[in-house]
C-alpha cells in the first residue's frame, strides 16, 4: 500500500481521506498494482481519486501495522510518499470532492488542532510535523 503526505502551504495542515460519519481519518491513497513502482501507485491513485495529477517526492518511511476492522483482523505495510499537488488551486479549497467515491471527501487537518478522530496509517505522525516543508 502507499499513502501521500500533501501538506498545505501553511504548514499545519495534511490532507486526508474521510467517509463522514466512519470515525476515523486516512491518508489519500491505496494499492500498488503488479508491476508498479510506489511513486507510480501514488501518482495513478490519486488521479483515481482526486482526479488531479500530482509530484510524487521522496519516500518519508514505511508504516507496518496490525488492525481489526468491522470485527476482521487486517495487517498493512505502508509506504509515505511526500507529494504535491500539482494544480496550486487545489491548495485553496477547504475540500476536494473524491471522484471515484460519493461517500468520501478529501479535506484539510490541522496538525496542531486535529479532530478528535484517529488518523491512519498508525505511526504517520513520526513521519510529519507541524511546519514541515512547504508542498
Amino acid at each position: 500500500m502507499v499513502q501521500a503526505v500533501i501538506r498545505h502551504p501553511d504548514g499545519d495542515r495534511v490532507l486526508v481521506s474521510e467517509t463522514p460519519g466512519a470515525g476515523f481519518q486516512r491518508l489519500l491513497g491505496g494499492k500498488v498494482e503488479h508491476g508498479e513502482l510506489s511513486e507510480e501507485a501514488l501518482a495513478r491513485e490519486l488521479r483515481e481519486e482526486l482526479g488531479a495529477e500530482a509530484e510524487v517526492g521522496p519516500l518519508l518511511g514505511v508504516l507496518q501495522n496490525r488492525f481489526t476492522y468491522h470485527g476482521r483482523p487486517g495487517h498493512e505495510v505502508v509506504l509515505v510518499h511526500e507529494v504535491r499537488l500539482v494544480d496550486a488551486s487545489l491548495y485553496d479549497r477547504e475540500e476536494i470532492p473524491r471522484v471515484d467515491r460519493t461517500d468520501n471527501r478529501a479535506l484539510w487537518r490541522s496538525l496542531t488542532d486535529p479532530p478528535p478522530v484517529p488518523l491512519y496509517a498508525e505511526g504517520w505522525e513520526t513521519l510529519v510535523r507541524p511546519g514541515g516543508p512547504p508542498p
